[in-house]
């Protein structure tokens, strides 16, 4: 399939579903074909190579939905899975607040975002292979006590299509590329102590839409080998209150809780710490926050969401102050509001960047905490309640001391938001979150 049949098929789901009755319907197409490699100790070890079809569809009918998916996109079983939906529908509830989208918010004359790479289709598989290879290679000669856990290389291509019976219709075609290394190190430190007989992994991804924003597998390669060798001979740190600093790899998981709290479902469940916040102040005023879906060749770039509503860029926060929710067609009228066009999630996040280098805010931290990587689910959306476990490393006197691990940090997510104190100017590629590193005045900190 490419994408012109995932469209004809889409919008003949939806003739179909008419003629047999539904009132409204909306059909989902998508045809992906994807490949991984996985190569350890310069040798391949995994190869994976698929593709896969699918389609769903949501038919209502008297104000009652029902929504069928299929793997088997032969029009004959589609067919049949339309009088399955159909049929559920007369058992399903009356919901009030299910509707198609508004029409004039439909994405019709979408803009041309550039997501699709030919050249990753032409890529063979020793070309892929032998990247992953140098990745690894990189990654193992940084330091000679670390060991491979393997590198991998994959992309992805995928055509998707969305019709709905208000006479809507479009297709896109788009392509992905990821590489990953990851390896350890064994931690020796004298017996009895913290770590005997521990070993400390690490690693670096990188995620692409087009072959030539790859990053040089080398230098990928030594970021992975930094990242595993920063730990070693770690130890707990005292318990207490200190500043805590996020890597831009841990801060871009918080600002996912913050997304999810100004989520639609999140909200009209009643269950957001951010709930009835809509332009209050929800974090420090240094803090910007902008959904940009229209970056070109953007990994999270998209001209519409997943019910065709034409997408905006928008500041979701401002200066500290929340702007708006991000609500879909039916979480909108839950809540009585209109769509923002989120159905399906955001488009490319962008926090803001401060104007100190991330060395010289580490300057102003006399004792304190960088964190490098977070574990655990300790995260209540509906409270804010934040507790995770951490590791990172130890900050005296504006330098980094040791490593630290098996500690735990402890706080509130609207007390966290509003008390961070300065964002580096560094921002990491290769994510849909774009951050920076960003310093929160005092967190309380559990470890000996």
């Amino acid at each position: 399939m490419d994408q012109t049949s995932v469209k004809e098929l889409a919008e003949w789901l939806v003739e179909r579903a008419k003629a047999m009755g539904a009132e409204t319907a909306e059909a989902h197409v998508n045809h992906s074909r994807e490949f991984e490699c996985e190569v350890r100790r310069g040798e391949l070890e995994n190869l994976v190579e698929a593709e896969s079809n699918g389609a769903t569809l949501t038919v209502s009918k008297n104000k009652r939905r029902a929504s069928v998916q299929s793997s088997d996109t032969q029009r004959d079983h589609l067919n049949s899975l339309i009088d399955k939906a159909l049929f559920l529908c007369a058992y399903t509830d009356v919901d009030e607040a299910y509707s198609l989208p508004p029409y004039d918010r439909l994405a019709f004359d979408p803009p041309e975002l550039d997501l699709f790479d030919a050249e990753f289709n032409q890529w063979d598989v020793t070309k892929k292979q032998a990247f992953a290879i140098r990745c690894e290679a990189a990654m193992v000669s940084f330091d000679p006590r670390i060991q491979s856990n393997g590198a991998s290389f994959s992309t992805t291509t995928g055509y998707s299509a969305m019709a709905n019976s208000l006479g809507f219709s479009v297709a896109l075609a788009t392509t992905a590329g990821g590489v990953h290394a990851s390896g350890f190190a064994a931690d020796h430190v004298k017996d009895g102590d913290l770590n005997t007989g521990r070993k400390q992994a690490g690693g670096w991804s990188h995620q692409v839409r087009f072959a030539d924003q790859l990053p040089d597998p080398k230098e990928l390669g030594r970021m992975a080998g930094a990242d595993i060798v920063r730990l070693l001979g770690s130890r707990k740190p005292k318990t207490g209150r200190y500043p805590v600093f996020f890597d831009a790899t841990t801060a871009r998981s918080l600002w996912r809780h913050l997304l999810t709290a100004v989520n639609g479902s999140s909200l009209y469940r009643r269950e957001s710490f951010l709930l009835d916040h809509l332009n209050s102040d929800v974090a420090s005023s240094i803090i910007t926050i902008t959904d940009d879906p229209f970056i070109q060749r953007g990994l999270a770039s998209h001209p519409y969401d997943d019910e065709g509503v034409a997408c905006r860029r928008s500041e979701i926060v401002s200066s500290g102050t929340l702007n708006t929710y991000l609500l879909s067609t039916y979480s909108a009228n839950k809540l009585g509001m209109t769509t923002t066009g989120h159905a399906g999630g955001t488009g490319n996040i962008i926090i803001q960047p401060g104007h100190q280098s991330e060395a010289e805010i580490l300057r102003q931290i006399d004792h304190g905490v960088y964190v490098t990587s977070l574990s655990g689910q300790g995260v209540n959306i509906s409270t804010g309640d934040y507790s995770r476990g951490a590791q990172g490393l130890w900050i005296e006197r504006g330098e980094v001391a040791y490593p630290i691990m098996e500690f735990t940090l402890n706080g509130n997510l609207r007390h966290m938001f509003k008390s961070i104190r300065a964002l580096s100017r560094e921002v990491q590629p290769g994510w849909t979150i774009l951050t920076p590193g960003i310093l929160i005045d005092e967190m309380a900190v559990s470890g000996l």
